[in-house]
């Protein structure tokens, strides 16, 4: 089984996603710098160039749900690749843009969900290395976003002056190819052993089995076919494939070598390695960014009516116990409502249990399945569970979304307005972005600690750091736009709010909806991210353009903030009044 090794070959990987997400969040939230070269050239007004932020961003959001649907279709590694070379590629188109509307298509359209793909590949990936220290992985691999914004501001404000926004853009595009090299190294983590097989006498073919698997991206096992009388989940899988010979790669429809020929004949009660398949997006904690709860160190374990007996340190089992229940079909909850599921009288049919993705088959040679096919009914599963709307019948995940769809309307007006507001000499309103930057750097890496050490305040933290940041941005709106110092502190108190909610969200989800519908609370915040901050920021630009001045846009961006962080803080007291309420007043 995959045991994620929470170092080694890991740090290199985390360092690698820091990168990517260094280079992805830095081009997408310093756009605010280049939109008035743009405006000026186009002769476009604000509530016109704006679009280029806020459907850029705004398809970035909705973008996250998809790119993990092709994730679990094809991997990290192509998924990353693909969105890198696709947005090098209209980035470098859009820098010839002719018109507004060309800018549009190719920089925002097309630009931000392939970003999105290098961003969610590289944030997801660091879940399949750590996972003792995952909440600490995770707040250093998305505190690249900070980095990215302190960079990527530095870079813009220096070079469009000089080169312009055009060739700006096409220094953006030599770096975002530096992606494709670093997605090379986003590789599976190799199975180990983690258990043999007890079975009852009379079946057993040998002294004991040995168990592989990779309950993360394939799950390797090795059995006894000769009790496979009934339907399994199991395939063929070969555990060390031989190497193809040259002849047969250049020709292999002209040759057949003497293994496939036995192959074909090999009778059915010949010790087999066989294989379990699961997707990505069946992991109940791929988007979780905090600490695992362990259960206590035991032996045994019931997979799929068979006793394995676990081997390895104390460690080591808890792991491997840890990734079986997490698959959806192994929860303990599943075992509980379908008890007879474990033993070999009378299973409860696997097509009957919910959730179950894995198809049964006969250990029997099946014929080819159709490629293309079979990917789309991997996106379409992955899409199912992302957009689930049934979660939206909790109350709890009601007023998570509201929060989540009022926090972006506000969030991106500082990005793009706040160097263009300021009255301040050039030398100092260059340092607002940046400013924004290094508190969400810093204190990203905090929050690992904090989801750490702290989970039963997250609530607060995070609701309490988004309202101390949108009232900056609500109180910069009437006072100190020609003042150095508060420009700065402005800068360094809103940039907390990104980076509590970034980084303790899923923890939250998970204390109200608990771990299984993380993923599903993910898809569906999603969606409403993204709408949050394309109405937020286009009707900032139409504030803009229509008052011809800053404060009505920064007024409501910072109590769009206010309102979401307070959402958050008042969580807890709201679902207790909820509870209190008797069941037909809820209802209504």
């Amino acid at each position: 089984m995959v045991i994620p090794p929470d170092g080694g070959y890991g740090w290199v990987v985390l360092v690698l996603s820091f990168l990517a997400q260094l280079i992805v969040d830095g081009i997408v939230f310093s756009i605010g710098i280049l939109l008035p070269f743009m405006a000026k050239e186009f002769g476009a007004d604000n509530s016109r160039i704006v679009l280029v932020a806020s459907i850029q961003i705004g398809c970035y959001f909705l973008g996250g749900a998809f790119s993990s649907a092709l994730i679990n279709s094809y991997g990290f590694r192509p998924v990353a690749m693909a969105g890198a070379v696709i947005s090098a590629m209209s980035i470098l188109a859009a820098s010839f843009s002719t018109g507004l509307t060309m800018l549009i298509m190719f920089y925002s359209v097309i630009g931000g969900p392939s970003l999105s793909m290098i961003w969610v590949s590289s944030q997801l990936i660091i879940g399949y290395y750590f996972e003792r220290y995952r909440a600490l992985a995770s707040g250093f691999s998305c505190s690249g976003a900070g980095a990215g914004i302190v960079v990527f501001s530095f870079l813009n404000s220096w070079l469009v002056p000089w080169i312009g926004w055009r060739n700006v853009l096409r220094v953006h595009v030599s770096v975002i190819i530096i992606i494709c090299v670093i997605a090379c190294a986003y590789v599976e983590v190799a199975p180990t052993q983690v258990g043999v097989f007890n079975k009852p006498m009379g079946q057993m073919d040998s002294s004991s089995e040995e168990y592989y698997g990779n309950f993360y991206v394939h799950n390797f096992m090795r059995d006894s076919v000769s009790r496979m009388d009934t339907q399994t989940i199991l395939e063929q899988y070969e555990l060390e494939p031989k190497r193809t010979p040259f002849f047969r790669r250049i020709s292999p429809c002209c040759t057949r070598t003497q293994e496939e020929e036995d192959e074909k004949e090999r009778p059915i009660d010949e010790d087999r390695n066989l294989v379990i398949r699961t997707d990505p997006i069946l992991r109940e904690d791929l988007f979780y960014t905090g600490p695992v709860d362990y259960e206590k160190p035991h032996s045994t374990e019931q997979l799929e009516g068979k006793e394995m007996q676990l081997l390895g340190s104390a460690k080591h089992t808890q792991k491997a116990t840890y990734g079986i229940a997490h698959i959806q079909g192994y929860t303990s909850d599943e075992k509980k409502k379908y008890p007879n599921s474990s033993g070999l009288e009378s299973p409860v049919p696997y097509e009957e249990r919910p959730g179950q993705s894995i198809s049964r088959i006969r250990m029997q040679r099946r014929p080819p399945i159709n490629k293309r096919h079979w990917l789309q009914n991997k996106i379409v599963k992955a899409l199912n569970k992302l957009f689930d709307y049934h979660l939206l019948e909790s109350f709890e995940f009601r007023v998570l979304v509201a929060s989540a769809f009022f926090y972006p309307m506000g969030f991106n007006i500082p990005f793009v307005y706040s160097k263009a507001r300021s009255e301040v000499p050039a030398e100092y309103s260059n340092l607002i972005a940046p400013a924004i930057g290094i508190t969400n750097f810093a204190m990203r890496i905090t929050c690992g600690f904090v989801a750490y050490k702290l989970r039963a305040w997250t609530t607060y933290i995070c609701g309490g750091g988004m309202f101390f940041g949108g009232f900056f941005v609500f109180l910069s709106a009437f006072c100190g736009s020609d003042v150095v110092w508060f420009q700065l502190v402005y800068g360094f108190c809103y940039g907390l709010a990104p980076a509590v909610y970034a980084t303790l969200r899923a923890l939250i989800y998970v204390r109200y909806l608990g771990l299984s519908k993380l993923t599903n609370a993910f898809g569906i915040t999603a969606l409403a991210m993204g709408m949050g901050v394309f109405i937020g920021t286009t009707l900032g630009g139409i504030l803009v353009e229509a008052t011809q001045d800053y404060s009505a846009a920064f007024a409501m961006a910072g109590f769009c903030i206010m309102l979401a962080g307070s959402l958050k803080l008042l969580l807890p007291t709201m679902v207790r009044l909820h509870n209190r309420m008797p069941s037909g007043e809820t209802q209504n």
